[in-house]
């Protein structure tokens, strides 16, 4: 389902349609469980991150649409452990394939089998746990009951001014938490900024069908969000082995699996850094300008 406006316009009558039908595209798809559970709770999440984005959006700080953000926020979170645990054993034969920076700590014979046994066990229970029939389920009637809501979810301004405040929030946001993120290196900030970075992603796309220059922005912070969700991966792959050490092998191999995702975290964060130099370069009032004038030719 297309996730843009395509008439500058009528952005004020085009969002409620586009929340509507990203809302019902999602919802046929887990009621008529036509795709694997992991591509649907894969979906669900991924139309709860363009909703929310819609709400910040048109809603400013989030204020108007606190009570609905708080919603969606609770459908993905219920869905959030199994998708960890589905993404867990691939982030686990990626640092396989990263080298030590010691040089060593290789797997013993046997043990790289063992370990991903083991969790591909875990997301297995995981999963049962979660009871993930019955939680797609639950989201889809929540999503149902807040699609059938989607005409409030409007700006209350015609053309740009509907959209600048929400529009300048997000951006202003992931300019600042890029300078935390970099200034502190910890994996929590970067989390935090990858955050505001896909939300700053998705309005971009939202534009982007009527702002050209837009698509090239919105397909570099796809790249920059790509780079982060990979960093924040390996940062719950690296808590998981200090939680639950018995999962992942010896203790020199753990150490090796720790030292290669640091390095890989340190790899990416160079990659990432002047991307978002380049992309949060502009100030906040100068960025916002400079759509308002291509939304207004």
């Amino acid at each position: 389902m297309p996730f843009r406006i395509e008439d500058p316009g009528q952005i004020r009558k085009s969002i409620p349609r586009l929340v509507r039908r990203q809302i019902e595209s999602v919802v046929a798809a887990v009621q008529e469980d036509a795709k694997p559970k992991g591509d649907l709770v894969h979906d669900v999440r991924t139309t709860i991150k363009k909703v929310r984005a819609v709400l910040l959006l048109v809603g400013g700080k989030r204020e108007r649409f606190r009570s609905l953000d708080r919603r969606l926020r609770d459908v993905a979170r219920s869905l959030a452990p199994v998708r960890d645990a589905a993404v867990l054993p691939r982030t686990f034969e990626r640092l396989q394939n990263e080298p030590d920076p010691n040089g060593n700590g290789k797997t013993l014979p046997g043990e790289a089998k063992k370990i991903r046994a083991a969790l591909s066990a875990r997301s297995q229970q995981i999963t049962k746990e979660a009871a993930i029939d019955e939680s797609l389920a639950a989201a889809a009637r929540e999503l149902a009951q807040m699609g059938s809501q989607a005409e409030r979810i409007r700006p209350r301004k015609k053309g740009f001014r509907g959209i600048a405040v929400g529009l300048s929030a997000t951006y202003r946001r992931a300019r600042q938490q890029m300078k935390i993120a970099f200034a502190g290196g910890h994996a929590r900030d970067f989390h935090a900024w990858r955050k505001d970075v896909k939300a700053h992603a998705l309005h971009c796309r939202l534009l982007a069908e009527v702002i050209p220059a837009v698509k090239a922005r919105s397909d570099s912070l796809d790249e920059l969000g790509d780079l982060l969700g990979l960093d924040q991966d390996v940062a719950v792959l690296i808590a998981c082995a200090h939680e639950t050490p018995a999962l992942f092998g010896s203790a020199p191999y753990r150490q090796s699996l720790r030292r290669r995702g640091r390095s890989l975290q340190r790899e990416l964060r160079v990659a990432a850094q002047p991307l978002g130099l380049s992309l949060f370069a502009a100030k906040t009032s100068a960025f916002c300008s400079e759509i308002a004038v291509a939304l207004d030719a």
